[in-house]
């Protein structure tokens, strides 16, 4: 009688075992990433685009540039002239800004869902200055079209 239910307890943990590894082969997450990067004589910028097939999900871009290429001469010159583009960018459904200042440089970050942008909101933020989103607004942004133009205007991938 106790070597039946030893079995019955090890089949048991072998069923469990082998639903473990199919929901895991079922639902695992297939969203990749790719990182590109872009330094000149004053800022640095990476982009980092997450995306599953050939459509992105999200971005994200982290620049860091120094308020002379800005046009402000220091950091609460560069908070009274950019805290405010910072609001109008929050208010757009799906997009996240921080900024960061510090004394010579700012750090940006800009996190877009695309998951929840649609069309309107797309061309609300390529309306905001010195914003550029590839691909066209109405439909997906893909990541080998992202990839194109990011190496076409001097970006490198990260590895």
């Amino acid at each position: 009688m106790n070597t039946r239910r030893t079995h019955i307890i090890f089949a048991s943990i072998a069923i469990l075992f082998m639903f473990l590894v199919a929901s895991f082969v079922i639902f695992h997450d297939r969203t990749q990433s790719r990182s590109f990067k872009r330094v000149d004589r004053s800022a640095e910028r990476v982009q980092t685009y997450y995306f599953e097939d050939d459509i992105v999900l999200r971005q994200v871009v982290v620049s860091r540039q120094s308020y002379s290429v800005l046009r402000v001469s220091n950091k609460e010159q560069a908070e009274r002239y950019f805290l405010p583009l910072n609001t109008l960018f929050n208010a757009i459904k799906g997009v996240d800004d921080k900024m960061e200042f510090y004394d010579t440089y700012l750090i940006h970050t800009r996190t877009l869902d695309l998951t929840v942008m649609g069309g309107k909101e797309l061309r609300e933020l390529q309306q905001a200055e010195g914003v550029t989103i590839s691909g066209d607004s109405d439909t997906k942004i893909t990541m080998s079209e992202s990839e194109e133009q990011l190496l076409a205007s001097g970006y490198q991938e990260i590895k």
